[in-house]
């Protein structure tokens, strides 16, 4: 696909607001470009695309690409994924960066098919080297990291053959999303995340991480082990299976600190730990540790803010 050496970056956004993945990657984007000689170039995909186009000035771009239309208000896998794949055949960069969201992973994925062009996925790091473009991602939950290139293959035997499908697998329907109730805080774009494991010993404890993030005006996250316990959604889940995180302050309540749920939160600006045992891994990156029961410091951690910003108990 790639005929000029520009670096295209696909921006997500919300309600008509560039979402700060985005602009992470605009900052990847403009590093990369620099190595290849060639430029850093947005993508906007919206009804009115021209209207988010218009904010993203002052970010070192040499140009955004705007395609509106009305069957691009809302994400859609199948529509955004023509939109974009039309443009990038027209213009035919040399490398497409995505946000490793929810949404930009499905769509990554299919782009890449559409495209016939190689994906790699939750990159935590993407540069060139002597000409070639490397990109490092975690394996082995994170124990190691891979280093993958994108490079061209050759064509596979083709073994054609006719589905044969049964007449009632034909007849489910996908009847839309139902949102899930709670918490409104996007852990991606949040400057603080509270978040609670398996040190909290039963699902009813979870409340004193709801509280104490309510008195922060933080998001709510969780370790992997208390969402397969089935005590909070998957959506909350933090680490390399879950979200990637870099709040300006993470608190770990309870949590160990296995290695997958460092890899999903370790770049966070101030990382406070509370945990009973002293020799928990989470204490290692930890900016602040508290050794103590958290059942009983995290009330008293949240009775303090509350006073402090006067506010009083609610009913």
């Amino acid at each position: 696909m790639a005929e000029s050496k520009d670096v295209w970056v696909v921006i997500e956004h919300w309600k008509g607001e560039v979402r700060p993945v985005s602009r992470e990657m605009i900052g990847l984007a403009k590093s990369l470009s620099s190595a290849t000689g060639g430029n850093a170039v947005a993508l906007v995909l919206a009804r009115d695309a021209s209207a988010i186009a218009a904010k993203l000035g002052g970010l070192g771009l040499a140009r955004v690409v705007a395609v509106s239309s009305p069957e691009l208000a809302k994400y859609r896998t199948r529509p955004f994924v023509d939109a974009a794949a039309a443009a990038l055949r027209k213009h035919a960069p040399a490398t497409v960066l995505v946000g490793g969201t929810a949404n930009g992973r499905e769509f990554a994925a299919s782009l890449g098919a559409a495209l016939d062009a190689g994906v790699a996925a939750d990159c935590l790091e993407v540069e060139h080297v002597d000409g070639r473009l490397v990109g490092r991602r975690p394996i082995y939950g994170g124990r190691l990291l891979e280093s993958v290139e994108w490079t061209a293959g050759a064509p596979p035997e083709i073994v054609a053959e006719t589905a044969s499908l049964d007449a009632s697998s034909l007849d489910a329907e996908n009847l839309g999303f139902r949102k899930e109730e709670g918490e409104t805080i996007s852990l991606s774009d949040a400057d603080v995340i509270v978040s609670g494991g398996r040190g909290l010993q039963v699902p009813e404890n979870f409340s004193i991480v709801r509280e104490l993030a309510a008195q922060l005006g933080a998001a709510v996250g969780a370790s992997r082990a208390v969402v397969d316990a089935g005590w909070i959604p998957y959506p909350h889940q933090v680490g390399q299976t879950g979200k990637t995180v870099r709040p300006k302050l993470y608190v770990a309540v309870g949590i160990s600190g296995a290695i997958q749920h460092l890899a999903g939160m370790k770049t966070a600006e101030i990382i406070m730990a509370i945990n009973k045992d002293k020799s928990a891994p989470i204490f290692k990156i930890a900016t602040y540790g508290f050794v103590g029961d958290a059942l009983q410091i995290v009330p008293l951690l949240t009775k303090r803010i509350r006073a402090m910003r006067g506010a009083t108990s609610p009913a």
